[in-house]
């Protein structure tokens, strides 16, 4: 999967993961913009280290949005191992508390309120401190792999994984066919959810 289905003038995007051997997938991330910066590095510096010491191909194309599409090309492991190596250098900006989830669909929803028993409005929680707030980007024909007959699958995951979030969202990505699924847990959660579902969409490819 070299392009982005953004640019496909087929009209017929390949799957966001997929497989290249018998051992390799590839998967791509929608990330903010700042974090490409963290993730590139000085003079590119940080990438070529991940790429030599993990042996994956990674790619952030330049995009003057505020989400850049990360793709990583490898085995899993070395890709879930890409992951752990980025989540202390992007872990601010990833933050699942400091993350709007509608931020990737083009528009902003406003800030949700908790309110008490007489309408007070109460203290934020703080159970989201710490937890990362990863999205991978799917083909929709996939998509339904993930949640499973009546939600049964994405409930799996849910449980076995810890996962604070995880949703696959119905709107499609602006000008793909691809959605958006959404992991939040803290960081080695999250990790692992990520490698259940890209065993999932593999699958389906």
């Amino acid at each position: 999967m070299k392009r982005d289905s953004r640019d496909n003038s087929a009209g017929t995007p390949p799957a966001k993961v997929q497989k290249n051997d018998s051992s390799k997938v590839t998967v791509r991330f929608l990330i903010p913009a700042r974090a490409a910066g963290l993730i590139i590095g000085k003079g590119g510096e940080n990438i070529k280290k991940i790429r030599s010491q993990y042996s994956v191909k990674l790619n952030i194309p330049d995009n003057r949005g505020i989400e850049r599409v990360f793709t990583v090309e490898g085995e899993l492991s070395a890709i879930a191992n890409v992951v752990r190596e980025i989540v202390p250098k992007i872990k601010d900006v990833m933050n699942a508390k400091l993350s709007d989830p509608k931020r990737i669909m083009g528009y902003q929803r406003p800030p949700r309120r908790r309110r008490g028993p007489n309408g007070e409005e109460l203290e934020e929680e703080e159970e989201d401190e710490g937890m990362i707030d990863l999205r991978m980007l799917v083909h929709q024909s996939v998509a339904g792999s993930i949640i499973g007959r009546g939600g049964e699958r994405i409930r799996e995951l849910r449980s076995k994984h810890k996962m604070r979030v995880i949703k696959v969202y119905q709107m499609l990505a602006p000008l793909s066919t691809d959605r958006v699924v959404q992991l939040v847990a803290e960081p080695e959660n999250a990790i692992n959810c990520l490698e259940s579902v890209v065993e999932v969409v593999e699958v389906c490819a």
